[in-house]
This record gives structure tokens, C-alpha cells and sequence, in this order.
């Protein structure tokens, strides 16, 4: 948990009293991987796949069980911390030729 907790999504532009972008409710990342109900079905289907209940408590050990179960728990991890980013930072679109021009007219 220590490695999810450090990722740069809860390190960067997160305050303590922040809000997730999905629900309003406080953000951490036991809310963002255990408990948002914006990742209910990843979540759902991933303890489905595992054979066990995900906590804060055990996530350690379920990854442990075998490679299976840890190449499990880091598809799911990776899919909440994008969906997350893609979120907190959308894209910004280019317009075509904008990134030559200049300010100044001449």
C-alpha cells in the first residue's frame, strides 16, 4: 500500500482536504482504490478474479498469493491512477499550427 500511497497522484496537487474528482467525497488513496464507487465494477470484478475481498488490511498478501494475483492488483492499480489523471488533467487540444505561432505581429 506504501507504493500507492506514494504515487505522484497523491503527491502532486492533492491536498489533505481535497475532494475526489468522481464522488466529492475526501480524497486518499484507501478512498481512491478501496471504497470510490467510480471504480466499483473494476473493483468488483477484480476481487471476482481474485477469489478474495480487497482491503487495505490484505491487498499485500492477495498480491503475494501468486504472480497472477499481483499482475491483477497492478492492471486494476494502473487503470484507477489514468482514469484518475485523465480526470484531474483532461487533455488540453492543440490547434493545428498554433504551436509555431508567434505572439507578436511584425
Amino acid at each position: 500500500m506504501e507504493a500507492i500511497k506514494d504515487h505522484y497522484l497523491f503527491g502532486r496537487d492533492l491536498a489533505r482536504d481535497s475532494l475526489c474528482p468522481f464522488c466529492c467525497l475526501p480524497d486518499s488513496p484507501s478512498h481512491t482504490f478501496f471504497a470510490c464507487g467510480a471504480f466499483l465494477e473494476e473493483r468488483q470484478s477484480l476481487q471476482s478474479e481474485l477469489g478474495h475481498i480487497v482491503e487495505p488490511d490484505n491487498i499485500v498478501n492477495v498480491m503475494l498469493k501468486s504472480e497472477s494475483h499481483w499482475n491483477s492488483v497492478m492492471r486494476f492499480v494502473r487503470l484507477v491512477l489514468t482514469t484518475k489523471h485523465l480526470k484531474m488533467y483532461p487533455p488540453v487540444d492543440i490547434p493545428k499550427g498554433a504551436a509555431g505561432q508567434s505572439s507578436t505581429s511584425n
